[in-house]
């Protein structure tokens, strides 16, 4: 078991009771997963020090993509590495 912070997109740092619960490993990817997609970036898509990196999981493995001046080109770059 794991401990899970109750507030999706809160603070890692809250650390009072009422905003802890246990989860399972799976619950607790599961809850951050459900929090990352509220983000404003297309999938694949990360800010990295004034521009957009495209990163991707292929064939079992963490890939980078490239650097980018805007989230629309890491954006077309993660989807064309994923077809």
């Amino acid at each position: 078991m794991e401990i899970n912070h109750v507030r999706e997109g809160g603070s890692r740092d809250d650390n009072r009771i009422w905003n802890l619960t246990l989860a399972t490993p799976r619950q607790n990817c599961t809850a951050y997963a459900s929090w990352a997609n509220t983000r404003e970036l297309p999938t694949g898509v990360v800010k990295h020090r004034g521009k957009y990196m495209a990163q991707a999981w292929l064939n079992g493995k963490h890939t980078y993509l490239g650097t980018f001046a805007s989230p629309d080109e890491a954006a077309l770059t993660y989807q064309n590495a994923i077809k």
